[in-house]
């Protein structure tokens, strides 16, 4: 009695493959936030330039209760005025009501938490 070898069937093979493609999907964390920034200042876009943000999610709009906070990040703008930063998030932050964004340490806008927030990837316009 003759054995196949299953490494040539094609079937197999794609069924391997989509199999650990669902695996490796399924082991994404939930909490990696991405965040595209594209600041300007007076409406003058900002490129070729570095700066500091940092985000905190709180249950006021004065975001004076702070519920989390991620770390200051350094963002390069490119020459386009595009910048992109990327962090983690605990899994309880369900009582959060508002996002707020700091440039440079001052708090430059509050956000109402929405489900684009809950989408894990958007981006912001971060005028003055």
């Amino acid at each position: 009695m003759r054995t196949k070898n299953c490494a040539n069937n094609p079937i197999l093979k794609g069924l391997l493959i989509l199999t650990v493609g669902i695996l490796l999907v399924s082991t994404v964390d939930a909490g990696q936030w991405n965040i595209w920034v594209r600041p300007s200042v007076n409406g003058s876009l900002q490129v070729n330039q570095n700066f500091n943000y940092s985000y905190l999610f709180s249950n006021d709009s004065s975001c004076s209760t702070i519920l989390y906070q991620t770390e200051t990040k350094n963002v390069s703008i490119d020459e386009f005025g595009m910048g992109f930063l990327s962090f983690q998030l605990p899994s309880n932050l369900t009582n959060a009501q508002y996002f707020c964004e700091y440039r440079n340490s001052s708090l430059r806008a509050t956000l109402p938490v929405t489900t684009q927030l809950a989408n894990n990837s958007f981006a912001i316009d971060s005028s003055l």
